[in-house]
Formats: C-alpha cells, structure tokens, sequence
C-alpha cells in the first residue's frame, strides 16, 4: 500500500475456493500491522488451510525541505515546494563561505550536501534530496543573501586644494577641512568616499560652493 497508509484497520475483499469459508471473513476490518492468519474451509468441512498476509507499506517517495535554518538568518527561510527554491537572508558583512545549515526533510529521506555540513554560499547551491525509496530524488536551489548595509558614514573627503587631511567626526556627522589662504572656496570640487554600497548627494566629484557649510 502507498507510503502513509494507516494499516490498522484495512477492510480486505477475498474470494475463496467455491463453497469455502474464510475466518476472519470478507469485509471485516483487521490490523494489518503485523501478518495476519486467515483460515480457509473448504467446501467439506474438514479440509482446513491457514493462509498468512502481509501488507506492506510503500518506502516514501517524497523530496521535500521542510526546514532550512543557519544561526546567521535575521528571519526564517522562505521555502517554495513548487520552484523548490529555499531564500535565506544574513545580516549585512556575514561571511558567506562556510555557513553551517541544519536542513530538515521527507521523513526517510536525505540530503546531499548533507545538514550540519560548512557550505559556501557566495553563491546558490544546489542541494539534492533523495527520498527514502532510493530512487527519487528532486534538486533545491538554496540562496543566501546578505541584507543591505545600513551603514551611512563618511569615511573620507579630500580636495585637492586641501592643506591637510580631513577631520571626519561620524558621530556628529561633520567634516572639517583646510584650504590654502586665498582659496576660491565657491567652487571646490571634493572627493568622497562612503560607507560601502551607500550613496552620497551632492555626489563625489561634483563642484559645491563651500562659502558656507554645505
């Protein structure tokens, strides 16, 4: 019978040689748990033959990833059985190289690369579940994304008509810097560096007139 049958109380239909009885008879629910004995009469009463059924139940042919989880996750991993797909998200800056998944499955079934193995996941990988039939098998996609940095420091600001480095203060987000007496200070043209994947406007390269603080 099919992977997931309750086989307590199956009802069999049985046909017996022509005037015979069976016990337990036709129709009657058994638990087919284990072999169950099904005696035989014939026709002449006397003769008697015990018959000895086994039903078994089908290995699971499901390929599912029921759980995917890393310690680094900020939030559970958003799995689709239909495009077999897992997307897990990581705090911005986590090292992607050698995370450590703990994958759940069908039950019978496993995995390769195997739960609780150091994968790299710079970029997608593919995992392959085998059902626990051994024949069965379906790949998943997995992908790890580091979340976008929140980060908005100024990490540097120069101009090339600077007399000294900047002073950069990222806790009251000033930048403070020197130019040569007698500088045209409304047309400075600065070059700024910013938190990585951060943007900056007025953008760097761009002529800003610094009479005043800009």
């Amino acid at each position: 019978v099919p992977y997931g049958t309750a086989v307590t109380a199956l009802v069999p239909t049985i046909a017996v040689s022509a005037g015979a009885t069976v016990s337990p008879v036709s129709g009657v629910a058994a638990d087919f748990s284990s072999p169950v004995t099904f005696a035989v009469t014939a026709q002449d009463g006397i003769t008697l033959q015990d018959w000895s059924v086994t039903v078994n139940i089908l290995a699971n042919n499901e390929t599912d990833i029921s759980g995917f989880t890393i310690p680094e996750e900020v939030s559970a991993a958003v799995i689709s059985t239909v495009d077999h797909t897992v997307n897990i998200e990581v705090p911005h800056g986590t090292a992607l190289t050698a995370l450590v998944p703990t994958i759940t499955l069908s039950a019978g079934a496993t995995v390769n690369p195997a739960s609780g193995v150091a994968t790299d996941f710079s970029s997608p990988v593919t995992y392959t579940v085998t059902a626990e039939d051994g024949s069965t098998s379906q790949a998943w996609t997995v992908t790890v994304t580091p979340l976008p940095s929140s980060a908005t420091e100024l990490l540097e600001f120069s101009f090339v008509e600077q007399t000294g480095s900047a002073t950069i203060n990222n806790t009251g987000f000033t930048v403070d810097i020197e130019v040569a007496n007698g500088t045209d200070v409304s047309s400075l043209t600065p070059t700024i560096v910013v938190s990585d994947g951060a943007s900056i406007v007025p953008a760097s390269g761009t002529a800003a007139d610094f009479t005043n603080s800009v």
